[in-house]
């Protein structure tokens, strides 16, 4: 199945804007996959390093919501990360955790683990 985690957000003068897209498939063992590529973020800056730490932060935010909720762990399946869109002026580290938390909200509740807040 294939999950959005998305941020966007008014804080003040701006916004805190993330958006992942991943698949999800059932596995033997808990596998992440990154096949996101600097792409379009290098043409703002971004270089391979920024976006690594980006989706570093993306997965914290993933890990922290389906390894560590009620009623347990969400183990058995390989999350394969394709696509991150970028803002050149609104994005942010903090914005992709909160992502990755809406990814993994999303993905409890479609697997029935959870309703939706």
């Amino acid at each position: 199945m294939e999950i959005v985690g998305e941020r966007n957000v008014h804080l003040g003068p701006r916004f805190d804007y993330a958006r992942v897209v991943m698949d999800v498939e059932p596995s033997k063992e808990f596998e992440i996959v990154s096949a996101v590529e600097v792409g379009n973020a290098a043409r703002f800056g971004y270089d391979e390093a920024t976006v690594d730490h980006i989706m570093e932060k993306f997965i914290f935010g993933l890990l922290d919501e389906i390894l560590t909720n009620e009623p347990g762990p969400i183990m058995r399946v390989r999350v394969t990360l394709k696509a991150a869109d970028i803002d050149p002026i609104d994005s942010s580290a903090d914005a992709f955790f909160e992502a990755g938390q809406d990814a993994g909200r999303k993905l409890r509740v479609a697997l029935g683990y959870a309703k939706m807040r």
